[in-house]
């Protein structure tokens, strides 16, 4: 972060709530995928990059569980969670493993394309201090708790 640039008045989500929050978002995904159908696999795709986009607030239904939303990095700039198009922008990384899975070369490009990216964004997670990963820096994001709406509000307006 840049000297004098402001911290986001977010709540960090733990990591744990996080990791379950995406588990129960990937459901939909390994159901499709279940099926063995590629038109399906596609389709949880999409899943998989849209799923922060679905629910106002920024919140897959994972996160809505858990008390947590995506919201903007910058809390002052974007008053709202992200819609269809910066989920799947936010999501990107993950969906790119996925669509490892859909092609004969995906199986041989995963081990190490697709583990490579995990590991990234697994350690980003830890390694920022806001819990950041990959996806979150192309869409400007972060996992906030949900609980921290209201305070956000008043912490983010000007003194």
């Amino acid at each position: 972060m840049a000297a004098g640039a402001s911290r986001p008045r977010h709540v960090r989500a733990s990591f744990a709530r996080r990791a379950l929050a995406r588990t129960i978002d990937l459901a939909p995904f390994f159901a499709c995928a279940w099926t063995a159908n590629p038109f399906m696999f596609v389709v949880g795709v999409v899943w998989i990059l849209v799923a922060d986009g679905v629910i106002p607030g920024g919140r897959s239904p994972g996160k809505r569980l858990l008390g947590l939303r995506v919201a903007f990095f910058e809390p002052l700039a974007q008053p709202r969670g992200p819609d269809v198009r910066e989920s799947a922008l936010r999501n990107l990384p993950l969906g790119i493993v996925a669509l490892l899975g859909i092609h004969p070369i995906g199986w041989v490009l995963f081990p190490f394309v697709g583990l490579a990216v995990v590991v990234a964004e697994v350690w980003l997670s830890f390694r920022d201090p806001d819990g950041r990963r990959l996806g979150d820096r192309f869409a400007g994001t972060l996992v906030a708790s949900a609980r921290d709406e209201g305070a956000a509000a008043v912490l983010a307006r000007p003194a």
